[in-house]
């Protein structure tokens, strides 16, 4: 690479020269790989995860864990559901719907996939 450019340089001596017929053609020995200094920096903002108070909670919370313990019996756990999802999200009612509806759903597919092969 024969490229001469109008700059201040080093030479092999640690001199600087700025006339260009005093400088050397830049060679392979002299170009040094230097790492990026850009780094990215992500920022994830995390929500809030604690429990929203239900204010028409109280017995519906009883409820929808009894729902949640007999969710075994699909209808239950469904209807469970069904009857809480009107509740705020992050509330304990509705973590309780959702747990009764994915057990239920869980009951449904295996039985499906036990009585299909069977």
């Amino acid at each position: 690479m024969s490229d001469t450019r109008n700059v201040e340089s080093i030479n092999n001596r640690g001199t600087t020269t700025n006339d260009l017929e005093s400088q050397q053609p830049i060679t392979a020995t002299d170009v040094r790989a230097v790492e990026p200094r850009i780094r990215t920096i992500y920022v994830i903002e995390e929500e809030d995860r604690d429990l929203v108070e239900d204010p028409a909670g109280g017995a519906l919370v009883l409820c929808a864990f009894c729902g949640l313990v007999f969710s075994w019996i699909p209808i239950v756990g469904l209807v469970t559901f069904c009857v809480n999802s009107g509740a705020p999200r992050r509330s304990l009612r509705y973590n309780f719907a959702v747990m009764a509806l994915t057990i239920s759903m869980a009951v449904i597919f295996f039985n499906l996939i036990f009585w299909f092969f069977y």
